[in-house]
């Protein structure tokens, strides 16, 4: 469960990420566990197209450029004969000249956004059902994470205690992060409330807690992987709040020594 007030409400934070994670791996998949994890949105690149059909595409778009090109400087030339008939005395050729020039410079615009606008990789044979599968796997995989998204943010929204809820719906943009449903901004506003930087919250007393907490941290009976975790976990904690842990001092010296 989630809770703020409390010793060790950060630790306990942490564990209950963990859970939750790996019980919505087990139930909905790897993308949306990650998710959690890492709290950093998951992206789902589009299947790429094989080096050699990307090759092959290349050079047909060069040979039909290539074609336009010479076809749009033919027709460029003969744009400026047309032109010059339209200045010719006799009505009946120089309205024939300027319609004439108009379905040129009408080619020329069509060549033009054929040249800006090739057209896409066309496969065929398996590679083209390969592609194809893959597209349909991508797509699947964006639609599930969005749909695991919103379930994943009702699993931790229950999982909050009373006394944090009522926190939430003091902040800012509580409101905002309802509607969205999204798990990392919902994940974000209770750390917030559990690391003590709510609004109604004194700065200046939490960077000192979290300060004083871990300074005056020591390991005694703990193993090596309890002792790092927990103090890593304490070193996140700071980083969370905005805390530095840099000194101009130092940072002068070892610059000066350096440099």
């Amino acid at each position: 469960m989630f809770t703020c007030g409390q010793k060790g409400s950060a630790d306990q934070m942490k564990t209950a990420l963990e859970k939750i994670a790996n019980h919505v791996g087990t139930i909905y998949g790897q993308d949306i566990s990650t998710e959690i994890m890492t709290k950093k949105r998951v992206v789902i690149n589009k299947p790429e197209y094989s080096e050699q059909a990307k090759q092959d595409h290349a050079a047909e778009t060069n040979r039909i450029k290539a074609q336009l090109e010479r076809k749009k400087k033919a027709l460029q030339a003969r744009d400026t004969v047309l032109e010059q008939l339209m200045q010719d005395e006799d009505p009946i050729t120089s309205s024939d000249a300027a319609i004439k020039r108009s379905d040129v410079l009408t080619e020329i615009e069509d060549i033009d956004h054929q040249i800006s606008n090739p057209k896409p990789i066309e496969l065929k044979g398996p590679e083209k059902d390969q592609h194809e599968v893959k597209q349909k796997t991508h797509k699947k995989r964006v639609k599930d994470l969005d749909t695991h998204r919103g379930q994943a943010f009702n699993m931790i929204k229950g999982q909050c205690m009373p006394s944090i809820t009522e926190k939430m719906k003091h902040e800012p943009d509580y409101d905002k992060i309802m509607k969205s449903a999204d798990p990392l901004e919902l994940m974000e506003l209770i750390g917030r409330i559990i690391l003590a930087q709510g609004s109604d919250n004194c700065p200046f007393e939490t960077a000192y807690d979290q300060q004083k907490q871990l300074l005056d941290f020591q390991q005694n009976l703990l193993s090596n992987d309890q002792w790092a975790e927990r103090f890593n976990m304490k070193v996140d904690v700071g980083a969370a709040i905005g805390m530095k842990w840099s000194h101009p001092a130092l940072l002068e010296y070892v610059a000066q020594d350096a440099h």
